[in-house]
């Protein structure tokens, strides 16, 4: 619907500039719908600022009318040194199912930025009305594109047509593809689960703006020289509102099953394509091995074959990883997971921490804290043991004797729960496990023991108070010399160990870094 700007608008109402180029009275808090296009337009477009109008630069026509008479073997070296639009093309960086993409130069602002022109009718066959109605709707989707703002996804500068071709100008990521660094080698954990959480994010955003992706793979996704993930080509992205219009498409390798079956895309079929991607960054191979050259061939491999892991699990990788990977690439699409919030919920909880290491020195004084705050509880209790009652009735003695430990059993019973330790806390550290996430509550509450041999020490002392046995008395002095030697040597052994390793770190395989 358009509306004239003189028209008077309800307050309850916002003037929403389409994609389409139409402009559309939508409700503020509920959003509405575009009745030139039938995109729909959602509260959270509204409510992040992300409704700009978007410049077009010529028409968009039927794609297929411009390029009937082409060559399908265009080598994308010749476009150099042409210009679309204010872009003059600098050179090749790469090609897809959709067009080539090129590095250029923005002769406005000065700046080299990344072109794709969309494959004309020189690299394409004639197609029927329905397909360039598709590809109109694909054009669309980039302009769209172009108005969403978030820091995993690659923003689209320009969107136009030069002699009836489309092309829209992005960024120029400074780094690599994820498929170079695939082929590069091993990847480390933690970087699989930074990619996994940023591309989850962007499809996520993507999502409450209406977009299904339809093209996740590693070429699509973008590793920046500064950090962090960023997806790209929403070439053959569809509206989530309107499942099931238009044809799928997609890299073959990548498609969920349910989509060669004729199913419409959805956030589980993203969701499954992104299981390939990370299995693929796992295991460097795929989950899938395809065959042959047809639908019919890729059908009856995903119905023979099964996603094989490792017979012998890497121990770089924590157990849980394979729950996350079968989970991402169950051949159902009702039994991945439900939401982008509960894949992110669980990458959240098996992904790595930080792994800047504390210092001995942090470590010592957390532990003096935690020492001390146990000791200033046992320290009454000590006092009652030797009391003039506590001597002259033995139950009195068992009864306080037994007391002296609760302060240590409820220290050990917190740590377990908390996963935490006041004087850790205190000083920003945290205790992880090999895999960089932090232990289950039982290893850390029995980790603990170790850690406060002290305090125990000085508990288990007391139980011979009152023995008057010449050789039992002789345990406690033993007891407390040993418990100095090895925090002596524990000691020591943070100090000039790597990571600053404590003993009771290499015999529950903990390491102990700042909490960031």
């Amino acid at each position: 619907m358009n509306v004239d700007e003189t028209q008077p608008i309800e307050q309850d109402t916002i003037l929403f500039r389409c994609a389409c180029g139409s402009d559309v009275q939508v409700d503020s808090e509920l959003g509405g719908e575009c009745e030139s296009c039938g995109k729909k337009v959602l509260p959270k477009v509204l409510n992040s600022h992300l409704a700009g109008t978007m410049t077009i630069v010529g028409s968009i026509r039927n794609l297929s009318e411009a390029q009937a008479n082409a060559d399908n073997d265009q080598d994308p070296w010749e476009l150099i040194g042409r210009h679309y639009g204010h872009y003059e093309l600098v050179k090749p960086l790469g090609s897809g199912g959709s067009g080539y993409v090129y590095q250029a130069l923005d002769t406005s602002l000065q700046r080299y930025v990344a072109v794709k022109v969309l494959k004309s009718a020189k690299t394409a066959p004639a197609k029927t009305a329905d397909e360039r109605t598709e590809d109109q709707l694909l054009m669309q989707e980039a302009i769209a594109q172009a108005r969403v703002a978030h820091p995993n996804i690659v923003p689209v500068y320009y969107v136009g047509s030069e002699k009836d071709e489309p092309f829209y100008a992005m960024e120029l990521v400074d780094g690599k593809s994820l498929n170079e660094r695939i082929l590069e080698g091993e990847i480390e954990f933690s970087e699989i689960c930074g990619v996994a959480e940023d591309i989850t994010k962007a499809l996520a955003f993507s999502f409450e703006l209406d977009t299904i992706h339809g093209d996740i793979k590693p070429s699509n996704i973008l590793l920046c020289a500064t950090g962090g993930t960023k997806l790209s080509d929403f070439g053959l992205a569809t509206r989530a509102s309107e499942r099931g219009k238009l044809a799928t498409g997609g890299t073959p390798n990548y498609l969920a099953p349910e989509l060669l079956f004729g199913s419409s895309p959805s956030i589980q079929s993203d969701m499954y394509a992104l299981g390939v991607t990370l299995f693929e960054m796992t295991f460097g191979k795929l989950p899938i091995q395809l065959t042959g050259s047809t639908v019919a061939n890729w059908q009856q491999d995903h119905k023979d074959q099964q996603v094989e892991f490792p017979a012998a699990w890497p121990e770089n990788l924590p157990p849980q990883w394979r729950q996350v990977l079968m989970k991402l690439l169950a051949a159902d699409p009702k039994n991945r997971y439900d939401s982008y919030e509960s894949l992110n919920q669980e990458l959240k909880r098996i992904s790595p921490r930080s792994k800047l290491y504390a210092s001995p020195m942090l470590r010592i004084i957390a532990a003096f804290i935690d020492w001390i705050t146990v000791l200033l509880f046992m320290l009454p209790l000590d006092a009652a043991v030797n009391s003039e009652i506590a001597e002259s009735n033995p139950i009195w003695q068992f009864v306080i004797l037994i007391l002296d430990f609760l302060p240590l059993i409820a220290y050990t019973i917190l740590v377990g729960l908390w996963k935490q330790s006041v004087g850790r806390k205190l000083m920003q550290l945290r205790v992880l496990n090999r895999f960089g996430m932090i232990p289950k509550g039982r290893k850390m509450a029995f980790r603990s023991v170790l850690r406060m041999i002290l305090p125990w020490s000085m508990a288990s002392s007391l139980m011979f108070i009152f023995v008057d046995d010449t050789w039992w008395n002789i345990f406690p002095s033993m007891l407390s010399v040993l418990t100095v030697i090895f925090v002596i040597v524990n000691t020591g052994c943070m100090i000039f160990s790597n990571r600053s390793k404590a003993i009771h770190d290499y015999i529950f395989e903990t390491q102990v870094v700042i909490d960031a």
